[in-house]
């Protein structure tokens, strides 16, 4: 049953967060007034996606994932540490053992690693939360995972 309400709500904040939009959009065309309801969506559900992170399901763990790459521009570091959180609290379901889901967060670290590495290099906290994502996969037996622990250096040249 609360599953069932789970992926009720999480296709709900999906839909209403713009992030299909943002996905079906990959040109760049986002309008000011569309990038600015996605920026106010964020700031009033933070704690919404926060509370059903919290649960674990896979499936709303993926369907938030999704969520969250569309919403980093608005706070890259606070996206980064949700997702971490998420994804400790996916582990109870499973997470770490769905394909999409290893393949998501790769390509969500890579993003950081190229685009945010600072965090890594001067916050303790972000790069604890790097560590302890990539482990996750790392031992679910992932190789793209254990691929991508090679790149670390990467953040401190």
């Amino acid at each position: 049953m609360l599953a069932s309400v789970a992926h009720s709500l999480d296709m709900e904040l999906y839909f209403g967060s713009g992030a299909h939009d943002v996905e079906g959009n990959k040109g760049g065309n986002e309008t000011a007034e569309s990038k600015g309801q996605r920026e106010r969506f964020y700031t009033e559900a933070r704690d919404i996606l926060e509370t059903l992170g919290s649960l674990g399901h896979p499936s709303s763990t993926h369907r938030l994932m999704e969520i969250y790459e569309t919403l980093v521009s608005f706070d890259a570091r606070g996206v980064f540490l949700a997702v971490h959180r998420l994804v400790v609290a996916g582990v109870r379901g499973g997470y770490q053992h769905e394909s999409i889901g290893a393949d998501q967060i790769v390509k969500f670290v890579g993003r950081y690693l190229a685009d945010h590495r600072h965090f890594f290099r001067d916050d303790e906290q972000s790069r604890a939360a790097l560590r302890e994502l990539l482990d996750v996969f790392v031992k679910a037996g992932w190789p793209s995972a254990r691929r991508l622990t090679h790149r670390l250096e990467e953040v401190f040249r």
